[in-house]
C-alpha cells in the first residue's frame, strides 16, 4: 500500500471513516420495544370500524383479542346474513373458551 498516493490515502481513511460514524449512527438508533410495535400494529388495523373480515376476526382471536373478534363477526352477520350461522357458532365458541 506505500506505493499509493499520500492525498489518496487520505481520501480513502477519510471515506471510511465518514462510513464508519454513518454505521455507528444506525446502530445506536434505538428500535421501538415489540409491545410498541404491535400495539401501532393493531391499532392501524383496528381503529377502522369499517374492516371487517373472517381472517381479521380470526387473527384477533388467535392473539387473543376475543372481544373485538366477536364484534367483528357480528358486524359480518349483519352484511352476510346468509352466513350468519357460522358466524354466530365462531362468536359461541369465543366466548366460550378460556383464552
Amino acid at each position: 500500500m506505500s506505493s499509493m498516493p499520500c492525498s489518496f490515502k487520505t481520501l480513502l481513511i477519510e471515506f471510511f471513516v465518514t462510513e464508519l460514524k454513518a454505521a455507528v449512527r444506525l446502530i445506536k438508533r434505538p428500535a421501538p420495544c415489540d409491545a410498541e410495535l404491535i400495539e401501532f400494529a393493531e391499532q392501524s388495523l383496528i381503529s377502522n370500524d369499517n374492516i371487517a373480515s373472517v381472517t381479521l376476526a380470526q387473527l384477533l382471536a388467535e392473539h387473543g383479542r376475543k372481544e373485538r373478534a366477536i364484534h367483528i363477526y357480528e358486524k359480518l352477520m349483519l352484511h352476510n346474513p346468509e352466513k350468519s350461522l357460522y358466524f354466530a357458532s365462531e362468536i359461541e365458541r369465543l366466548k366460550n373458551t378460556n383464552n
